[in-house]
């Protein structure tokens, strides 16, 4: 059994690879999205309701997409105080001159 993953434009990625899970014989157990941005389906979401209704979901949201009003999937958490750069991982890998730069000059990527 799989449980598929996204970031941002990687959810709606996650959601259309479970989407064809019957057609390719994989089990997906679950997708974990973290700020998922939905508006990068290009209308094929829509059609995926019957779907993905079998496959639980859980989002987690930070503070500009919760107050964006993104839900999607059976349960969706904010995450108060965080930045929707807080949910990737480029701080395990990079120097943390590189996150203080990036930090102020793209807000996104939080402090």
């Amino acid at each position: 059994r799989l449980f598929l993953g996204g970031h941002s434009y990687g959810a709606p990625s996650s959601i259309l690879a479970a989407s064809q899970a019957p057609t390719q014989k994989l089990d997906i157990a679950g997708l974990i999205l973290h700020d998922p941005a939905l508006g990068m389906g290009y209308g094929r979401l829509s059609g995926l309701g019957s779907i993905l209704e079998t496959i639980p979901t859980v989002s987690y949201t930070s503070d500009e997409y919760n107050a964006a009003g993104v839900r999607f999937g059976d349960l969706t958490l904010h995450c108060r105080g965080a930045f929707h750069g807080n949910f990737v991982d480029a701080p395990l890998w990079a120097p943390p001159i590189v996150m203080r730069t990036l930090s102020l000059l793209i807000p996104a990527a939080g402090p």
